[in-house]
């Protein structure tokens, strides 16, 4: 198992998990917020970070598993 894989798995559900993350917040906060504008910043930041964590959790679940079996990254 490569790295590499892991490093892609996490772009692609990375991606898909930001974008319903986005869709979902942007739908909430535009409920409570007069200002759109700050609604769909609010859900881009949103986005941003669940981006970046599903990212390094693959990243980290791919150097996990090639250490334990036991090839290289």
């Amino acid at each position: 198992m490569s790295v590499g894989l892991f490093l892609a798995l996490g772009v692609c559900f990375g991606l898909l998990a930001s974008l319903m993350s986005f869709l979902i917040t942007h739908q909430e906060y535009s409920k409570h917020m007069r200002d759109t504008k700050k609604a769909r910043w609010s859900a881009v930041r949103t986005a941003a970070v669940t981006f970046v964590f599903f990212l390094v959790l693959a990243l980290l679940a791919g150097l996990v598993l090639a250490r334990i079996l036991g090839s290289s990254p």
